[in-house]
């Protein structure tokens, strides 16, 4: 992986979510629920804690649909509501949701950052598997008048990553492409859906989510977490910069390259 130009950033970005996240290979210890409380007092800052649980679904010949207990994950949540980290017995991220936070989006350095120092705190307290992915993921949002919308005046044709016959879409739709390459480190796979849908008060909304997640291999080399988390950042703002239309670009205000960086 080598190092690329760097991205471009912007006055108004459409972004609702950034996210890094971290997930590892089950623990030699069980998950003891006491891990839960010591992060919560190391992850000075973020006061609220939610709790989320669920069920995961699965269908095993001759059995039927069976519902076992998701692993129960943990929400550290800043005052503003604008930064969440994230745990689990084999997860931890940092979300950044720009739309709380007073300025807007405070950079992708910040949220970089952020992650390492709650990764730290968590891989001190839990002593967690091997690393098995570290993924990177943006939503943007652009709002559209569904009675002018046409797709092909949002996205470039060439971007090689929307189908042309999506082109001169002009209702509601949704698609999703993956696609996964081999690196140094493992297998990177992308993911990049779209979506164009109603909002409540009668306009609409063309989301654009991308997600670029290495899944280390565990004979390969031990990779430096910060310069990998950079590489798929960079990789997601290549498929935003590639598939948004410059005109479109242009809407959310560029900055010079010595501006903070989004």
């Amino acid at each position: 992986m080598t190092p690329s130009a760097p991205t471009p950033r912007y006055e108004n970005p459409p972004l609702l979510e950034a996210v890094l996240g971290f997930r590892f290979a089950r623990a030699p210890r069980s998950w003891d629920s006491v891990y839960f409380g010591k992060l919560h007092l190391a992850l000075k800052g973020f006061p609220r804690v939610d709790t989320l649980e669920g069920a995961s679904l699965t269908f095993q010949p001759g059995q039927g649909v069976q519902f076992t207990p998701a692993p129960e994950v943990k929400r550290f949540i800043r005052e503003d509501g604008g930064v969440v980290v994230s745990a689990s017995p084999e997860t931890v991220g940092v979300s950044v949701l720009p739309k709380q936070i007073a300025g807007g989006h405070p950079g992708w350095d910040f949220l970089r950052d952020t992650a390492l120092w709650a990764l730290q705190a968590y891989e001190s307290i839990t002593s967690p598997g091997p690393l098995q992915e570290v993924g990177v993921r943006y939503i943007d949002v652009v709002p559209i008048d569904p009675g002018s919308f046409r797709l092909g005046d949002f996205v470039r044709a060439e971007s090689g990553i929307v189908p042309m016959a999506l082109m001169d879409e002009r209702n509601p739709f949704a698609f999703r492409v993956e696609r996964t390459s081999g690196t140094e480190y493992g297998n990177l796979r992308e993911v990049v859906s779209m979506q164009a849908r109603a909002t409540a008060t009668g306009g609409g909304e063309l989301v654009l989510d991308v997600d670029e997640l290495m899944q280390v291999r565990s004979e390969a080399a031990t990779p430096n977490v910060e310069t990998l988390a950079d590489h798929l950042h960079e990789a997601v703002h290549r498929v935003f910069g590639s598939v948004i239309h410059e005109s479109v670009l242009r809407s959310f205000n560029p900055l010079p390259a010595e501006a903070n960086a989004r």
